[in-house]
């Protein structure tokens, strides 16, 4: 699979790059869509596959529900969380990232990071 960028926006929605149009026409002909989030708050980047997405005329929001809890190790490898737990998101073009965390083996949220909604940067790949 070879993915481009559709689109980029900052931490507010705001358009950056590409076409948000496009973007959704992408989404509604079934193309697959990656989200690298560009959190510069904690100073690192991530990239998920969209298990689902939601698309409307102006805005795309994509689900990911597979995510385990890392940790930085010593040499900035990364490495599983002693207590580790799933976290799963939903990212909208419109500038937001929701997060919930579930512990693992177990149906209760984590009790310290329950929930979070944030804004993010992010930028928007279509597979060609």
């Amino acid at each position: 699979m070879a993915y481009r960028l559709a689109y980029k926006h900052d931490d507010e929605g705001n358009a950056v790059e590409g076409s948000l149009k496009a973007l959704v026409e992408a989404v509604l002909n079934g193309k697959s869509v990656r989200v690298l989030v560009e959190d510069n708050k904690r100073g690192h980047s991530y990239v998920f596959d969209a298990q689902l997405l939601f698309a409307k005329e102006d805005f795309v929001c994509a689900q990911n529900t597979s995510l385990v809890s890392v940790d930085q190790n010593e040499d900035l490898t990364l490495k599983f969380k002693e207590k580790c737990y799933y976290w799963m998101v939903i990212a909208c073009t419109k500038g937001y990232l929701e997060i919930i965390r579930y512990n693992i083996g177990e149906n209760t949220r984590v009790q310290d990071k329950e929930r979070t909604r944030e804004s993010q940067a992010m930028k928007w790949f279509v597979d060609e």
